[in-house]
Formats: C-alpha cells, sequence, structure tokens
C-alpha cells in the first residue's frame, strides 16, 4: 500500500487520497522466518479505481517481491511497483 500511494504515477492515474478496500484477496502463509504471499487489494482514489497485486516469498525474515504492481480500471497496462520498494 505504501509504495502504491507514494508513486506519483499512481496518484495521477487514481487520484488521491489513495486507499485500500476492505478485503484484500488471495493468501499468505508464513512459518517463522518464511513465507509466501499471494495478494490483489483493491484500491480507490478519488478519480478511479486499481488493485495492487502482490507476489512475494519470505525467506532469512525478509520479503522478496516477484511481483508488486498496480492495475488501473479501464487501462490495459500496469504500473510496475518493484524500483519503489
Amino acid at each position: 500500500m505504501q509504495a502504491a500511494q507514494a508513486d506519483p504515477r499512481v496518484v495521477a492515474a487514481l487520484g488521491e487520497p489513495i486507499n485500500a478496500g476492505l478485503f484484500a484477496f488471495g493468501n499468505i502463509n508464513v512459518s517463522g522466518p518464511s513465507g509466501q504471499a499471494n495478494l490483489a487489494i483493491p484500491l480507490t482514489g478519488s478519480r478511479k479505481s486499481g488493485t495492487v497485486y502482490v507476489e512475494a516469498t519470505k525467506a532469512a525474515d525478509h520479503w522478496n517481491y516477484r511481483l508488486l504492481e498496480v492495475s488501473i480500471d479501464g487501462d490495459a497496462q500496469r504500473i510496475d511497483l518493484k524500483g519503489s520498494e
């Protein structure tokens, strides 16, 4: 969420403020210092809505993101947030 709210491309597309939906979809499995997450988190802004997609693994208590991007409703292009982590 923080990466999406801080990214100027996402802010420009959705409008401020950007808020997360009430429910994230997907799963998170964590066992101590390791785990896996596959999530879709709905976003709403003052102009449009979208979804943050996350695919990550946790190893040695550190999350590594394979996928971290925002899909804007009605736009075919996705915004890659991995560079803004």
